[in-house]
C-alpha cells in the first residue's frame, strides 16, 4: 500500500510537470507568433519564411522535435539574415537587436540561449569587420567578444545544422 501510494504520487508529479511544460510551450508559441507578426511589418528585416512551418499543426510545433527544429530554423534564419548577406557583412540595427532580445526573453524554448549567443557573435563580428581601422583596439575588442559569444554558443549546439552552419548560409 505505501509503495503504491508513493508510485501514484510520482506519477501524478510527472503528469503535472508534463502539463506545465505543455502549457509553457503553448504560451511561448503564441507569444512567438504574435512577435513574428510584428516583425513581418518591419521593412528592414528579411521576410519571414512561413514555408518552414508548412504542414505542421500547432500541436506539432509545441510537442515534436521536428516542430522545434523548424521554429529554431525560422528564428535563426530571420535574425542571422540581417547580419550576413552574400555580398557583405552589415551591422544589424537596434531593431534587429530588440527582436532577438524579445525572442530570447519571451520564447526561450524556441530561440535558445545558443541561438542568442550565435546571433551576438555574428553581430559583433560584423561590427568588427565594418570597423574602419584594421588594427584598432576597438576592432580587437569586438573580435574577442565575438569569439567569446561563439564559444558560449558552441556549448549549446546539439544539432548538425547549427554546428555546420547550414542555417547561416541558406
Amino acid at each position: 500500500p505505501r509503495e503504491a501510494e508513493h508510485l501514484a504520487h510520482l506519477i501524478e508529479e510527472k503528469n503535472i510537470h508534463s502539463l506545465y511544460r505543455l502549457l509553457a510551450r503553448t504560451i511561448q508559441l503564441l507569444n512567438l507568433i504574435a512577435l513574428l507578426h510584428r516583425v513581418q511589418e518591419m521593412t528592414e528585416l528579411r521576410e519571414i519564411d512561413w514555408g518552414l512551418l508548412h504542414g505542421l499543426t500547432i500541436a506539432q510545433l509545441v510537442e515534436t522535435s521536428e516542430g522545434q527544429d523548424r521554429l529554431e530554423n525560422l528564428l535563426n534564419s530571420l535574425v542571422t539574415a540581417s547580419v550576413s548577406s552574400k555580398s557583405a557583412f552589415v551591422v544589424p540595427s537596434a531593431q534587429t537587436d530588440r527582436i532577438a532580445n524579445l525572442f530570447a526573453e519571451q520564447c526561450y524554448l524556441f530561440f535558445s540561449p545558443g541561438s542568442r549567443f550565435a546571433y551576438m557573435g555574428l553581430r559583433l563580428a560584423a561590427e568588427a569587420l565594418s570597423s574602419s581601422q584594421l588594427l584598432s583596439s576597438r576592432r580587437l575588442a569586438l573580435t574577442q567578444q565575438a569569439a567569446s559569444n561563439f564559444r558560449s554558443a558552441a556549448g549549446h549546439w546539439y544539432s548538425a545544422p547549427l554546428i555546420t552552419g547550414r542555417i547561416l548560409h541558406q
